[in-house]
């Protein structure tokens, strides 16, 4: 269900994994209380609507919600985040929070990933404690192996679902890097006075930043080939903002996604 004044979403998560694929999407108008007002009431009027026809097809095909893992989530960039009305489902109150985790991926609310982003680390650093004997000082491994071995295993962790976090702050992304920067300094035993450029030059390595563009560009340019619209319409997301004169150029993207 999809309701579309512009700007602010809000989003109900039922995390259930019969129910990891519904969505209720609806749009805030971020202007005035006086303007707000009639969004808002037409928008908890969507919502509970949606919820009340779930529970009728949820019933129907005899399928369980555990409401207590469901969330809803609102999404904004200004402004303060505060719960406007109580959802349920099945008469149990869904629980508002201000991170959610969907499919591996932490999003909060300001959509700055930095949630994620500390998960992706703690994880990568558990990977490595298990394969240090691979990759470590003293591995008997050859260092042609171990960059193998660090970009089909332990690279991917740290860039997962990287095409939709891509656009997060770059002290985000410096954090990313600077993982890379030490793994390659333990696989190669680098003494202190190398410089971190000269080992990525010298095993033909490329910063996290561009390997995450690559990345993003191979996604985008799937979807704009996809067959079904739906899909396809999903690179349109640069939209005019009343605080902001020209929104495309004030994006984070500090690479273009689209091939030169």
């Amino acid at each position: 269900m999809c309701i579309r004044p512009p700007l602010n979403k809000v989003t109900t998560v039922p995390e259930d994994a019969i129910a990891n694929a519904i969505f209720c999407w609806s749009y805030f108008h971020s202007r005035s209380s006086s303007q707000d007002a009639p969004f808002e009431k037409y928008t908890i009027k969507a919502i509970k609507n949606f919820l009340d026809k779930l529970e009728t097809w949820l019933t129907h095909w005899r399928i369980a919600i555990n409401v207590d893992k469901s969330q809803a989530i609102i999404f904004r960039k200004w402004g303060v985040i505060d719960p406007p009305f109580q959802l349920t489902l099945f008469d149990d109150n869904i629980q508002w929070v201000s991170v959610v985790k969907y499919l591996g991926l932490h999003i909060d609310s300001r959509l700055t990933f930095k949630k994620h982003i500390d998960y992706l680390a703690e994880k990568f650093w558990g990977r490595i404690h298990l394969a240090i004997s691979l990759v470590g000082r003293r591995s008997p491994l050859s260092l042609e192996n171990k960059v193998i071995l660090y970009k089909q295993v332990l690279r991917p962790v740290i860039t997962y679902a990287s095409p939709i976090w891509g656009a997060a702050a770059a002290t985000l992304m410096k954090k990313i890097q600077v993982i890379q920067k030490k793994i390659l300094r333990v696989m190669t035993n680098a003494p202190w006075y190398v410089r971190n450029n000269v080992i990525h030059n010298d095993l033909h390595m490329e910063p996290i930043s561009y390997y995450i563009t690559k990345l993003s560009r191979n996604v985008f340019k799937s979807i704009k080939s996809h067959e079904n619209p739906i899909i396809k319409a999903q690179t349109l997301f640069t939209y005019p903002h009343p605080k902001i004169k020209y929104a495309y150029s004030s994006t984070k993207w500090r690479n273009p996604l689209r091939p030169p």
